[in-house]
């Protein structure tokens, strides 16, 4: 697939997103939640990463909220030098702040950087996703060049769980070599391993 035919996706999947009712979004985070959180990966994890919502993403603060009730610690991304992120810790009083690309981010010292690779589960937002559990995003990298540790250790802690619409699947976005995919891909209706669905 050309870089034109996933900037194309990208438009369309973008577009879709942002176009959902409230009522909608508000249905399919709640069905996202009960989907992820009854699984045995998120049970067996402590330390998650989540994200704020932009764009028409799904909603993950129900998660969030689940998460906290459950004792598990939350983290949020930051960006960082070489388009890359680092996760800090917050809590119910932790007092957000936007980003350069207006996405809310907690404030932090290099002392509150929690290592990607320390992380149990990580969220991804996707804007599309195929059967091989490769996810377009936005465009920039963050998460391919933050965890590409892990195309390199098979064996590593952390578990890449991208989260959607079910809409967003596609057959397939022709990867680059340097896309990371993702462990599963959990939507609003279904739970997908590489070439399976659930």
């Amino acid at each position: 697939m050309s870089a034109e035919h996933r900037k194309d996706i990208r438009v369309r999947m973008r577009r879709a997103r942002r176009e959902i009712d409230g009522q909608q979004r508000t249905s399919a985070a709640a069905d996202l939640c009960a989907r992820l959180t009854a699984s045995e990966f998120y049970e067996s994890a402590q330390h998650i990463a989540a994200y704020m919502p932009n764009d028409g993403e799904i909603d993950t603060w129900p998660i969030i909220r689940h998460a906290w009730g459950s004792g598990k610690t939350i983290y949020l991304p930051v960006l960082q030098p070489e388009t890359r992120l680092g996760f800090v810790a917050i809590s119910e009083n932790t007092v957000l702040q936007e980003n350069r690309f207006g996405i809310p981010e907690p404030p932090h010292a290099a002392a509150d950087l929690f290592q990607p690779s320390q992380l149990d589960l990580v969220l991804l937002p996707v804007v599309a996703f195929d059967a091989q559990l490769f996810r377009l995003g936005m465009g920039s990298g963050y998460y391919d060049r933050t965890f590409s540790f892990i195309r390199d250790h098979a064996n590593t802690q952390s578990q890449l769980i991208g989260v959607g619409y079910d809409f967003q699947r596609v057959k397939t976005l022709f990867p680059e070599p340097w896309d990371v995919p993702a462990r599963r891909i959990v939507t609003d209706k279904a739970t997908y391993k590489s070439n399976e669905v659930s």
